[in-house]
C-alpha cells in the first residue's frame, strides 16, 4: 500500500510538471518551430507540384484520378490554408507582440508540422495517379458530331494511319473547325485495335515549349526524366519511344516547323540511310497547310466548315430543344448561325452564351453584335470565331468575373493557372465587392472559375 501510495503520488506530481514543460516548450522554440513548419511546407510544395503535373497530364489525357490521390490533395490544399492563415497572423504578431499569441502561434505551427509529416502519399500513387484504362479512352470525344463532312475525312486518316509506308500525316483547317475534336474521336476509333501499342498527344501552340512538349509525352509513357536541360532530355526520350514497338505521337496546335530532334522524337533518316524509328508515326493538327508540308506530310487532310443543315443541328443541340417552340426566334437564330460560318467552335460559344428565355430583342443584339466584331491582326483567328468568342465575353455576368477572366489571360499560352495565383492578385486589385477576408476573395475566385 506504502509503494502505490508513492507511485501514485509521484505520477501526481510529474504530470504537471511534464504539462507545463510542454506548454513553456511552445514559447521557448517559438522560432524552431516556426522555422520547421516553413521546411516541411516547402518540401509538401515540392511533392504536391509533382503529384499535381501528372494529375494535369492525366486530366489533358481524359484518364480519371484515383480517390486517394484526389483525397490527399484536398487535405494538402487545407493544410496550406491553415498555413496561410497563420501566417496572417505571424505577421501581426512581429507588430504587437504577447506571450499569449506567441504561445498560441508557435503551437498551432507545431500542430501543422505534425500533419504535415504524417500526410503522406505511397509512392506508387505518386506515379501512377490515374485509373487504368483502355486506349481510345484515354481522351474524351465529348462533343463530337457524326456528322457527314466530317465521316470521309475521319476515314481517310484512318486509312493512312493503317498504311505501313505513311510516316506522317496531317490535319488542316480554319480555327475552330474542330481538328481537335476530330483527333480525339480518331483516338477512340483505334480503341480495340493493335495498330498502336502507345498514343501520345501533346499541345504545341503559338508559343514552343519544348520542355513542356517533352514532360507530355514522357508523362503519358510513364517516363521520369533525370536530366534538367531540353538539350539532355532529347536523347533520354528518344530512346524511351524506341522502345515502343508500334507508337502515334500526336502534335495538335502547330504552328510552325517543329524540330522533332530537339525535342527527342526519333524520326527521319538515321546515318545508315535506315530510318530511325519505322514504329513511330506522326499526326499532326494545324490551320495553316504549309506547316503540314513544311513538316513533311505527304497525306494532308482538310476539315471543311459544317454545312447549313449540320451547323443548325449542332446549335439547336447546344440551346436546347425549346428553341424549336419559339418562332419569334426562329429566323434570327438562323441569321446567327448563318454568322458563325459552320465553325463549331463559334456554334457552340454563341449557343452556349444564348438562351431562348432571353427574347427576341436580346438576340437581335447578339446578331448585331456578331456582325460588327472584327479582329484586329491576330494572326490565325478567323473573324466568325473572334466574333462569337467575343460575345460570350461581353455576356459573362459580372466586371468581376470579367476581371478574374482576363487576369488568366495575363499568363503564358496553355499555362495551367494555380487558382491561388489569382486570390492574391484579386486581393492586390481589389476588385470584389463585399469581400473583407481572404476566404471571402477565394470563394469568389473558385465560384467564377466554375462559372
Amino acid at each position: 500500500m506504502e509503494e502505490l501510495g508513492i507511485s501514485i503520488a509521484s505520477k501526481t506530481v510529474e504530470e504537471p510538471m511534464a504539462l507545463i514543460g510542454r506548454q513553456l516548450s511552445y514559447l521557448i522554440y517559438y522560432d524552431s518551430n516556426i522555422e520547421r513548419l516553413r521546411d516541411a511546407l516547402k518540401k509538401l510544395n515540392d511533392k504536391k507540384n509533382d503529384v499535381q503535373r501528372s494529375v494535369d497530364v492525366a486530366i489533358r489525357n481524359g484518364a480519371t484520378i484515383k480517390d486517394q490521390v484526389q483525397s490527399w490533395l484536398e487535405d494538402v490544399s487545407k493544410i496550406f490554408h491553415e498555413a496561410e492563415e497563420l501566417q496572417t497572423k505571424l505577421n501581426v504578431q512581429t507588430w504587437c507582440p504577447s506571450l499569449k499569441s506567441r504561445y498560441s502561434l508557435s503551437r498551432k505551427a507545431k500542430k501543422i508540422a505534425q500533419r504535415v509529416l504524417d500526410l503522406k502519399l505511397d509512392e506508387e500513387l505518386s506515379n501512377n495517379v490515374a485509373n487504368p484504362q483502355q486506349l481510345g479512352l484515354i481522351i474524351s470525344s465529348e462533343g463530337f458530331k457524326g456528322f457527314e463532312s466530317r465521316k470521309d475525312v475521319m476515314n481517310d486518316v484512318l486509312s493512312s494511319l493503317r498504311n505501313e509506308k505513311t510516316r506522317i500525316i496531317g490535319i488542316c483547317g480554319m480555327g475552330g473547325v474542330g481538328k481537335t475534336t476530330m483527333v480525339r474521336e480518331i483516338i477512340k476509333r483505334l480503341e480495340g485495335t493493335s495498330l498502336f501499342d502507345d498514343v501520345v498527344i501533346t499541345t504545341i501552340s503559338a508559343t514552343v515549349n519544348i520542355r513542356t512538349i517533352q514532360t507530355d509525352i514522357a508523362d503519358s509513357l510513364g517516363m521520369k526524366f533525370v536530366e534538367e536541360s531540353e538539350s539532355r532530355r532529347a536523347p533520354s526520350l528518344h530512346e524511351r519511344i524506341k522502345q515502343s514497338k508500334r507508337i502515334l505521337i500526336i502534335l495538335d496546335d502547330v504552328w510552325s516547323e517543329l524540330k522533332l530532334q530537339d525535342v527527342g522524337i526519333p524520326f527521319g533518316v538515321g546515318p545508315t540511310t535506315n530510318e530511325v524509328h519505322k514504329g513511330c508515326k506522326i499526326l499532326l493538327t494545324s490551320w495553316n497547310e504549309e506547316v503540314c508540308k513544311v513538316m513533311g506530310c505527304k497525306d494532308i487532310f482538310k476539315v471543311q466548315a459544317l454545312n447549313k443543315e449540320e451547323a443548325w443541328e449542332l446549335f439547336r443541340a447546344t440551346v436546347g430543344e425549346s428553341l424549336d417552340n419559339n418562332h419569334d426566334l426562329s429566323h434570327v437564330a438562323k441569321l446567327i448561325v448563318d454568322e458563325c460560318k459552320g465553325l463549331p467552335i463559334a456554334i457552340i460559344t454563341v449557343g452556349k452564351a444564348l438562351l431562348p428565355s432571353n427574347g427576341k430583342h436580346e438576340w437581335n443584339t447578339a446578331l448585331q453584335e456578331l456582325k460588327n466584331s472584327l479582329p484586329e491582326n491576330i494572326t490565325g483567328m478567323e473573324r466568325e470565331v473572334y466574333s462569337c468568342i467575343k460575345l460570350s465575353y461581353d455576356k459573362l455576368d459580372s466586371d468581376e468575373v470579367k476581371s478574374c477572366f482576363l487576369l488568366c489571360c495575363l499568363f503564358p499560352e496553355d499555362y495551367d493557372v494555380p487558382i491561388e495565383y489569382l486570390v492574391r492578385y484579386e486581393l492586390g486589385r481589389a476588385t470584389f465587392r463585399n469581400t473583407n477576408t481572404v476566404k471571402d476573395v477565394r470563394d469568389k475566385v473558385h465560384s467564377f472559375v466554375e462559372y
